[in-house]
């Protein structure tokens, strides 16, 4: 009887390898006497779980001597062949970057956030996949270029917000944690001589070490990857430090050691002697502790000096909080910190005015709205929401604040008083006066939009947004006894231009890569706001979007309605309070305009913006200022903003159209997409 022709299986996954396959013979022992063939025999196994078939196993090779020394001896002739076979992945990193930056761009908005699941998925996929191929067999330089295309990969998601589908990728990798357990699994099968490898050949041509770390920090501004603090344990163990910090001695003695002797003044000056990193502008919220012992548990490479240094908890272990907006600021210490709680404690009790304008000056964004609705719109993109009261005001504030994170911006958001010039520049010297780091002053909000402008793609619809590129203060000049005003428009009473770098992304995000990338983000920033807000951004439709001629009043238009409101001009009280419904103005009077035949999706407009404390509600006035002065929308914040900070932009969105026949029925989706422009501009 002719042997059983070769099978092809699956290679079995000690190796991790799941791709290779290789053909095994089918052994030739014939049935008889009770015994049964091989392909029986893989039948019945392919019953077994593989716990019980490990168990069976094991009982075999307990039995039969021989049985453990075969498994002995094909687990080496399988490592001696892996350890001359090396996988390379660098074509999956690739794939992933492809997926989720390019593959999908052209798409609009609506229809990426539809593939976005599936394009997870895949990342997902591809993940496991690489996980699996590096099992315990293989050899070692494989196992590290799967963690460093898993790196790559990590990378790849951080730097990925640009469009809705790398938006919604970061967004399900904030709790996912697959990419973290892929690198645990890895260096799970690694020796801790292999491990320390990574770490001491820092200079190597991979680098993988300080990769890692840098992974670590882009994914500890987004709240990504929780768990990389685990990867880089495994790869860089902490060390107990129980007695450190106990008792004076400790400080003098060992702390001298690092940071000099009590007292000196030159420890600041010469920090950059003790490689310590010093987080100017965190990403992460600083806390204050007191100053009682307690045990840490430090990374050997990473002492830290206890001065006013942001230490991020990566380097802090056991017993804390390790969420990734939090952070630790060490005060008022000398020699070796001593952190006994990540409470908040009575910020008076352990913070001294220096220390707490330090704190301040760790925000660099100001976001100011001078409605609550528009505030409410910011308010629901952070990422992280801060106690606003831990960082108090200057004295004389009067201005409220809220504080938390934006992307990778520490962000502290104004609610104004009230609406105008000089309630906006109140707000903003108080902003400047509180938070000294605040470098760039964003008033975002609604605003009358200049509907049709000379330029081409000109049409501006409700809910589009105007970022400024320069302001106008139209209201600015002499009234003559004819009733004529002149605008004086000097370069002396002129508004300065925005500054250099303001001028430098403007100019970048009106290339058209730019320009589609900032379009999609907004949308797929819009899309969050619609979970969150519910009916407050929800888009009213496009039969809402009305625009009607700019000599078409906003009054009664039946005769026997009002007296007053049957003149040329006049306009009755009672007409300016009431809806155009109400007072039947009436739609043949509406301009034509093309958009409003195809899908609405906001656009985003770059231009003049006139400012004044006046509410424009005339078409006619409206169109005279836009074609004397080139602007594209009218707000009333923005001119008292202006010159206080070292950059300062406005962004806002088309509420109404400056004329008679405006209402509040935009506002509140307006406030969203302006915010949500906002996020990424």
């Amino acid at each position: 009887m002719s042997s059983p022709r070769p099978t092809k299986r699956a290679r079995a996954n000690l190796t991790g390898d799941a791709h290779v396959t290789h053909l095994t013979e089918a052994s030739t022992a014939q049935p008889g006497n009770g015994t049964i063939n091989s392909e029986e025999v893989l039948r019945l196994v392919d019953q077994l779980s593989h716990d019980k078939l490990c168990d069976i196993v094991i009982k075999a090779a307990e039995a039969h001597s021989d049985v453990a020394t075969h498994i002995h001896n094909t687990i080496e002739e399988m490592r001696e062949k892996e350890r001359n076979r090396v996988i390379n992945f660098d074509s999956l990193s690739k794939s992933v970057w492809y997926s989720i930056n390019v593959a999908h761009r052209k798409l609009k908005g609506s229809r990426q956030y539809d593939v976005a699941g599936d394009v997870w998925y895949e990342v997902v996929d591809t993940i496991k996949s690489i996980a699996q191929q590096c099992g315990p067999l293989t050899s070692l330089q494989t196992r590290l270029n799967g963690l460093s295309v898993l790196r790559k990969i990590g990378k790849t998601i951080c730097l990925s917000d640009n469009d809705v589908v790398g938006h919604e990728v970061q967004k399900q990798f904030q709790s996912d944690h697959c990419l973290e357990e892929a690198m645990i699994e890895i260096l799970s099968t690694m020796s801790e001589d292999e491990r320390r490898t990574i770490r001491e050949e820092e200079s190597s041509e991979e680098g993988l070490w300080l990769k890692l770390l840098e992974l670590d920090d882009l994914a500890y501004d987004l709240c990504l990857f929780e768990r990389l603090n685990e990867v880089l344990d495994l790869i860089n163990p902490p060390r107990e430090c129980d007695d450190a910090f106990d008792g004076e001695d400790s400080e003098d003695e060992e702390g001298s050691e690092y940071f000099g002797e009590e007292g000196e003044d030159e420890e600041e000056e010469n920090s950059d002697e003790y490689d310590v990193q010093d987080y100017d502008n965190p990403v992460h919220q600083p806390w204050i502790t007191d100053s009682s012992n307690a045990n840490l548990r430090i990374n050997e490479f990473n002492f830290i000096i206890a001065r006013k240094y942001v230490v991020k908890l990566p380097l802090i272990k056991g017993g804390y909080p390790t969420q990734p907006h939090e952070a630790v600021m060490v005060l008022h210490l000398k020699g070796f910190p001593r952190i006994s709680s990540l409470s908040v404690p009575d910020i008076d009790a352990t913070a001294n005015d220096r220390d707490i304008a330090e704190l301040q000056s760790q925000f660099g964004v100001g976001i100011i709205c001078a409605l609550p609705l528009e505030a409410t719109a910011v308010s629901a993109l952070f990422d992280t929401e801060w106690d606003s009261h831990l960082y108090g005001k200057a004295v004389g504030d009067t201005n409220a604040y809220s504080t938390g994170s934006i992307g990778r911006h520490n962000v502290v958001l104004v609610h104004m008083a009230g609406m105008g010039k000089i309630a906006a520049a109140t707000a903003a010297a108080n902003l400047r006066a509180s938070f000294e780091g605040v470098q760039l002053a964003i008033v975002m909000g609604v605003c009358g939009a200049i509907p049709l402008r000379k330029q081409p793609d000109a049409e501006i619809h409700l809910g589009d947004v105007i970022i400024s590129e320069g302001l106008v203060q139209y209201d600015f000049g002499r009234r003559y006894p004819s009733n004529q005003f002149a605008r004086k428009d000097t370069p002396r009473d002129n508004l300065p231009r925005p500054s250099p770098e303001i001028r430098a992304v403007l100019a970048k995000l009106q290339v058209e890569q730019g320009r589609r990338a900032l379009h999609e983000r907004t949308i797929g920033h819009l899309l969050d706001l619609r979970e969150k807000l519910y009916d407050v951004a929800t888009y009213p439709g496009a039969t809402e979007d009305k625009l009607f001629e700019p000599t078409y009043r906003h009054k009664h238009h039946v005769d026997w309605t009002c007296a007053a409101c049957l003149k040329n001009d006049d306009v009755c009280d009672s007409a300016i309070k009431l809806t155009c419904d109400h007072l039947q103005c009436h739609e043949g009077n509406l301009v034509p305009r093309q958009r409003l035949s195809e899908p609405f999706n906001p656009v985003i407009h770059f231009g003049l913006v006139a400012s004044g404390d006046t509410v424009m509600k005339s078409g006619v006035d409206r169109d005279s200022i836009a074609a004397r002065d080139q602007v594209t929308a009218f707000e009333m914040e923005g001119a008292g903003v202006w010159e206080l900070f070292r950059g300062v932009l406005v962004i806002k969105a088309a509420c109404d159209y400056a004329d008679s026949h405006k209402s509040k029925n935009w506002q509140g989706y307006a406030a969203a997409t302006a915010a949500a422009a906002t996020k990424d501009s």
